[in-house]
Parts: structure tokens; sequence; C-alpha cells
């Protein structure tokens, strides 16, 4: 009797510790934005954008790491876990040096939110030279001006001369 009494109290232990261990709900990792258009930058240097989200859930979100898709990118993110309700965020660089031009730089961010495990961030945007951007804005205003110059020549028009008497 003693042996099923232990059994019995086992099986009741064990469901009360599963019960309160899957009631506890799940995090939700809800971004502000995952793609961020940052326009132009100027190249060889560290672009930086910070991406905000909060914990929409009802158990603490824990932040797993970021990946990155190549190694002139990192990131930072928070070492605690985000309580329900709190918010937090994302920061990832980019190192420009070396590029040029339109960009698309990737992150996935890892979670315990069990609805999204991998959330992926993107940012985008131009590199630019600044001396480069300044020398084709002059090219285009002097081109701009030898266009006006041209539209404001009027033509000539040939005028009818008047016949001189010879003397004979």
């Amino acid at each position: 009797m003693i042996v099923l009494n232990k059994r019995i109290l086992s099986i009741l232990i064990l469901l009360l510790v599963t019960t309160t261990l899957f009631s506890q709900g799940s995090p939700k990792l809800v971004f502000k934005e995952v793609q961020a258009n940052l326009g132009p930058q100027i190249a060889g240097k560290t672009i930086q954008h910070a991406f905000k989200f909060k914990n929409l859930g009802s158990a603490p979100l824990v932040i797993k790491g970021v990946r990155v898709s190549c190694g002139c990118l990192s990131a930072t993110y928070p070492d605690e876990p985000v309580l329900p309700g709190q918010s937090g965020e994302v920061t990832v660089k980019y190192n420009s040096t070396g590029h040029f031009g339109i960009f698309y730089k990737s992150y996935i961010v890892s979670s315990n939110d069990t609805a999204h495990y991998n959330t992926e961030l993107g940012i985008t945007g131009k590199l630019i030279f600044p001396d480069f951007e300044k020398e084709n804005q002059k090219r285009e205003l002097e081109k701009q001006r030898k266009q006006d110059s041209i539209q404001n020549i009027k033509p000539i028009t040939p005028t009818k001369k008047s016949k001189k008497s010879t003397p004979k």
C-alpha cells in the first residue's frame, strides 16, 4: 500500500512540475523594424544602426546570439533576459572599408521565442566617396549651365539686303 501511495505521489509531483513549466507562457520577440535603409553613407567608415525590440510575450526573452553574413559585420545585444513588456536593442555595425556602391547586409538574431527562433535583420544603403560626389555634382552643374546657355541662344534670321546701285 505504501509503494502504491509513493507512485501516486510521484506521478502527482511530476504532473505539477510539468504543468508549472508549461503554464509560464513563452517570450515573443517583436522588432520595431527589421529592414533599415540608411541612405548615402561615407565609404570607409563604420556604419551603425540600432534595431529596437520589445518582449510582448509572457516569459523572459533571451537573445542567444546574432549571426552575421561576412567578417565586416558585428552586433551587440543584451546579455541578460528581457522581461515581458520590457524593451531592448540589437546594435549592428558594418565596417565599409574597401567597399563602394549599393550594399545590403543581413544579421540573423537567434532567441528563445518559440514562434520565431531566428529573425533576419537587414541594412541597406549606398556607400559614396565625398570627393567623387562633389566632382559629379560639379560636372552635372556645368552640363546644366551649357544646356541653359544653348537654350538662350537666339537663332539668326537672314535679313533682306537692299540692292545697291552700281554706277554705269
